[in-house]
């Protein structure tokens, strides 16, 4: 009996230790934390997941759901998209190569009166296994935005155009850095 009331006060102090140490982790003040990590918390970073290696081409990949009756045509997106990363410095694979790269996703989705556009970005990994190598794709960005469509072009281009140059900024901010490494 005495040895499980000893148990019983072990568990007790250790949980009571794990607890201390638990909230000595999450209390920590910003100024403790910079000071532990050499970094501002809450301080803008670009996304880890866009970071490329220089001048990696990307490619477009386009998929469209219900888009006839307004006149989407998955042509027309990857011309607007690769017009818009031609013009922000981002190298673009063409359409008919079938080399591995980096990839954006761009889904539209459009139903009686709205669109569903969804842009994923996939980045080129290089995994090893023991002495083997194997590229394979790794989403490591995605980003959804929700309108209405009023079954006319004219009001979902311009929230295609918004939705790509979210993502054309948001690249360019996680690749500056090598882009003027770079210059």
């Amino acid at each position: 009996m005495k040895a499980r009331e000893d148990l019983s006060g072990l568990r007790l102090a250790v949980g009571l230790l794990l607890c201390s140490l638990v909230a000595s982790t999450v209390l920590i003040s910003p100024a403790a934390a910079q000071a532990r990590t050499g970094r501002i918390l809450g301080q803008y970073s670009p996304d880890p997941g866009l970071r490329v290696e220089p001048n990696a081409p990307l490619k477009v990949e386009v998929d469209l759901v219900q888009t006839n009756e307004i006149g989407l045509t998955e042509r027309g997106i990857r011309q607007m998209c690769a017009a818009r990363l031609i013009e922000a410095g981002i190298p673009v694979m063409s359409d008919s190569s079938t080399a591995q790269t980096n990839t954006l996703y761009f889904n539209v989705n459009v139903s009686q009166d709205s669109v569903a556009i969804t842009m994923a970005f996939a980045k080129l990994v290089v995994t090893a296994i023991g002495s083997e190598k194997f590229l394979r794709r790794t989403t490591t960005w995605t980003d959804s935005i929700v309108g209405e469509t009023r079954n006319s072009l004219d009001i979902v281009q311009p929230g295609l155009r918004n939705a790509f140059d979210h993502f054309v900024s948001e690249y360019l901010r996680a690749n500056a850095a090598q882009a003027q490494i770079g210059e």
